[in-house]
């Protein structure tokens, strides 16, 4: 052991003291020579022959001290020093090439960052305890289409409370629902989301709460009246909106006019993965619903469950126990329901977070991180071709040095030092890009996958600057390696090199075919990427020019909720509060210059949910049983829905203002519910069914809703959404009219103008407070820039993928011109030589075009075909288009052709101008 460490404290000695123990080597050297000179003296020599006789006599002095500093044990790193400040001189001597690579490696490595920081912050798991026991549970119903692509989705209360009281490999179950309401604490009002959630929501996430406490099993029973509710408030919202007021705990809050107690703080990781809520309050308590409403609710979905497993149960596990729980249910039901339960293949489905993100999410940031690394390749052969020529043209320096003794695995190493230099350069500026790329997509992305993303996905973090330090350090010795097989291990052999031109032909041939090769490999890549961005682009303009089924244009709409504990509590008047609020604000907006007309919907086309799903009966439909599940989706509209967005009549009529004295109601369908349950019949004057039953029941159809009118479709999902995505028809639609009793307190007001409405939420803001000073509004725009905003992320999408496609046709038109101007340098005699023994300059010219265009067309050939192979990758991305869209291929095809044409026409020229005299001259 004392051996050992004698041996490192010599040897850390002498590295660090290398200077000094040069000079003693030379000292001692020095003394050995002078003693054999002085023997060779004593024989008679003159003091010149005695010198040289024990030069001789010593033996290769060189030699001799590489032996002795290999005996110091740090022989290698001295020399790794050394060669690592001789690749910094080099590096600075050529500062063109340096500057080139450099920033080509820092913008590709900059990108990958971003997206790999993107990738790892909302695809990794929660910030909680044990991530992979929180699991989401949800019903899918595929016989019915109730299942997409996406994974996750909603449950029914009812199944929560079996599960809760039945379920015993869940440690605990939650079910939550988003809200929008209206906070108020000392004279400011804020529009707010929350999560309503019901008992074990804060036991399925783990986290301590920051400040105070969570929700006690006693806090569930408190019922309203004048008592107080509790609430727990996000760290973020306490943060940003509160001040962070160290006595808010113990404090009221007013939620939509209800006094809330607020008896904690949860931390930002809670509802890091729930859309990033303001608060968390009591859902209300569905473990008091009598069993029969249970049951008969049990597939009226609405809501997300969570659930935490308990230890050391697997998903396979507790799924096996949830199957088992619905086949008790299914076992009890009526011959109806177990009918639609055998139709739409119902069963539960059960992800945890990350698991589902990887599904849904993760798509686009897979597909956004590959085609960044496709990049970095193209990068990466472009900076290869650069090492290529600036190797060869190196090589009567690394043929000296081997002439003096330097092994190829020498040379190799100071290729590699020069390599991961540059790399790491590259990676400290990348880094500095990386940064501000965070910061524009934290200020300018505002789609959803940004805007919820949990608490730092959006920060360049350790991981983030470890996986920046491996790619730049795997580039570096990438780089190196091929450096170095490329020059060193070439069939030309390095002592040629220091034969002038000798040989010089055969190693221009190999040095070009290498440089082709990585040519044709850029165009490739850069052709995969732009037939991506092509067929993204078609999309979006596909999407954009799509006709949504409503008029968009001269439309404001605002979005509003009135205060339930001031319009709604306690109160048997049949909604006539809100009905003032509406006569009264209606009337103010009507004063208004350019208005025609007001509407006040709880449903807004294309940018609200699309009602309730729901079973329904038909009378007289020619639909069979076998055909299919009998469901619609739901929603209520007022009387003037139609009229004020323009959505055309096809059969029977309109809502009027009578129908809301018809008790049992009356509906509207669109065009294909007629075409999907009526085909060939006039759905007008039938009557229908519907809620939970699916049937009519013991009642007589004249006591159930009918049908007066149908309309055309909308695009209620959106002008992009999958279901039109492949020419399917759009889900069935049923409108209801809303009635005075049940009025909404949650809705939007759209104003309709006979010129454009744009700024006009200032005014709409101030008469709102003029009737309700505590009454916020939000989504104030026109409906146009509301449903063209829809679009944002397919827009974003498209515009990173074409500016990723733009980078790498950029980089590889860079390489075309850089490997032609070379060859042009490379081959000025030959040029000379041509000229001289007439070829024309258009034959010279001819020459080049033609190098290059084999270059491209076998790139562009090899492109296309893996484009063609893997474009279906993307389809879900895709609207309307085919993946192997003809013209998106043909496009790209031509417009890689004409850069390419232009990239090789510009260093050709450069032959023209060579003269044959000169050029013979040049050596």
């Amino acid at each position: 052991m004392k051996r050992w460490l004698r041996n490192v404290c010599f040897r850390l000695r002498a590295l660090f003291h290398n200077g000094r123990k040069e000079s003693e080597l030379g000292e001692e050297i020095e003394h050995h020579l002078g003693i054999l000179r002085r023997e060779f003296e004593e024989k008679g020599m003159s003091g010149e022959e005695a010198r040289k006789a024990a030069l001789r006599e010593f033996g290769n002095m060189e030699a001799i001290k590489e032996g002795s500093r290999e005996n110091w044990g740090v022989h290698t790193a001295t020399c790794v020093m050394k060669e690592f400040r001789l690749g910094l001189r080099l590096l600075w001597k050529s500062k063109v090439f340096t500057a080139a690579v450099v920033l080509t490696l820092a913008l590709c490595i900059a990108g990958n960052t971003v997206i790999f920081t993107l990738l790892s912050g909302v695809l990794g798991p929660p910030d909680y305890p044990d991530p992979d026991r929180v699991v989401q549970v949800w019903a899918a119903y595929p016989g019915i289409g109730g299942e997409s692509g996406r994974m996750g989705g909603v449950n029914s209360a009812s199944r929560l409370v079996d599960f809760y009281n039945n379920a015993d490999h869940f440690e605990s179950l939650t079910l939550i629902q988003n809200r929008d309401v209206n906070i108020s604490l000392e004279g400011s009002s804020f529009r707010s989301r929350g999560l309503y959630v019901t008992k074990g929501f804060f036991e399925v996430t783990g986290v301590d709460p920051f400040s105070g406490r969570y929700f006690a099993e006693s806090d569930y029973s408190v019922e309203g009246g004048e008592a107080h509710f509790y609430i727990v408030l996000a760290e973020p919202f306490w943060r940003n909106q509160l001040g962070a007021d160290r006595d808010i705990v113990g404090k009221t809050v007013y939620l939509n006019s209800l006094p809330n107690k607020v008896i904690g703080i949860a931390p930002a990781r809670v509802g890091s993965h729930f859309g990033k809520p303001d608060f968390y309050r009591i859902y209300p308590n569905p473990f008091k619903f009598p069993q029969d409403r249970l049951d008969r609710s049990r597939h009226g979905n609405a809501y997300p469950i969570w659930g935490r497993l308990k230890p050391g149960v697997t998903q396979a596990q507790a799924k096996a126990q949830l199957d088992n729980l619905d086949r008790l249910h299914y076992e009890r039901s009526d011959s109806e329901l177990k009918g639609f339960i055998d139709r739409s293949q119902y069963e539960a489905r059960m992800a945890t977070h990350q698991q589902i993100s990887a599904n849904n999410e993760g798509r686009l940031l897979y597909l956004l991180q590959g085609s960044v690394l496709m990049v970095l390749l193209i990068g990466c052969l472009n900076v290869a071709n650069l090492l290529v020529a600036r190797g060869f043209g190196r090589r009567s320096e690394f043929a000296l040095r081997a002439a003096v003794g330097a092994s190829r695995l020498v040379l190799i190493r100071q290729l590699l030092i020069e390599c991961v230099v540059l790399a790491l350069a590259s990676s400290v500026i990348g880094y500095g890009l990386a940064l501000g790329a965070m910061g524009l997509v934290r200020e300018y992305l505002s789609i959803d996958l940004i805007v919820y993303s949990p608490e730092g996905a959006l920060s360049l973090g350790s991981s983030s600057l470890l996986f920046l330090i491996a790619v730049s350090l795997g580039v570096g010795l990438l780089l190196g390696v091929f450096a170095s097989i490329s020059l060193l291990f070439s069939k030309q052999n390095l002592a040629s090199s220091m034969h002038g031109e000798s040989g010089k032909a055969t190693a221009n041939k190999s040095i070009r075919y290498v440089r082709s090769s990585l040519v044709s490999a850029q165009v490739a890549l850069t052709v995969l990427l732009l037939v991506g961005a092509g067929l993204l682009i078609q999309s979006f303009q596909k999407a954009l020019n799509t006709n949504p089924g409503i008029e968009t244009e001269n439309i404001y709409v605002s979005k509003l909720g009135l205060a339930w504990g001031k319009y709604e509590k306690g109160e048997n008047d049949g909604g006539a509060r809100k009905i003032r609020f509406r006569d009264q604000f209606r009337a103010s907006l009507m004063e208004i210059p350019g208005v025609e007309s007001v509407t006040f919907t709880p449903y807004l086309p294309m940018l609200d949910e699309m009602g309730h799903w729901s079973g329904i009966a038909l009378q007289d439909s020619p639909h069979r049983p076998e055909d299919g599940l009998v469901s619609a989706h739901v929603t209520v509209v007022p009387e003037d829905f139609f009229e004020t967005f323009g959505i055309p009549l096809l059969r029977g009529r309109y809502f009027d203002f009578s129908d809301k004295s018809r008790p049992e109601g009356v509906f509207i369908v669109d065009r294909s519910f007629a075409e999907r349950y009526y085909k060939g019949v006039d759905p007008v004057g039938k009557y229908v069914g519907w809620g939970e039953s699916f049937s009519f029941g013991d009642n007589d159809p004249s006591e159930v809703p009918m049908i007066v009118g149908v309309v055309e479709n909308i695009k209620h999902l959106g002008l992009d959404h999958w279901e039109s995505s492949r020419d399917a028809p759009s889900s069935p639609m049923m409108y209801r009219l809303e009635i005075d009793r049940a009025l909404s307190t949650d809705f939007s007001v759209a104003i309709k103008g006979s010129r454009p409405l744009d700024n006009l939420f200032p005014i709409v803001q101030r008469k709102a407070l003029e009737i309700d000073d505590q009454l916020p509004l939000y989504m104030n725009d026109t409906l146009e820039n509301l449903i063209e905003g829809s679009l944002d992320d397919r827009r974003t999408f498209m515009l990173l993928i074409t500016i990723l496609s733009a980078m790498a046709l950029i980089l590889s038109a860079i390489g075309i011109y850089g490997v032609l101007a070379y060859d042009v340098i490379q081959r000025t005699q030959e040029i000379g030589l041509r000229l001289a023994l007439g070829s024309t300059r258009d034959g010279i010219l001819n020459l080049f075009m033609k190098q290059g265009s084999i270059k491209v067309f076998a790139g562009l050939l090899i492109g296309l075909v893996c484009a063609a192979l893997l474009s279906s990758r993307i389809s879900d991305f895709l609207y309307q288009v085919e993946p192997t869209e003809p013209m998106s291929f043909a496009m790209v095809a031509v417009f890689v052709l004409i850069i390419a044409a232009l990239a090789t026409y510009l260093p050709a020229r450069k032959a023209l101008r060579v003269e044959p005299m000169q050029a013979l001259r040049v050596e």
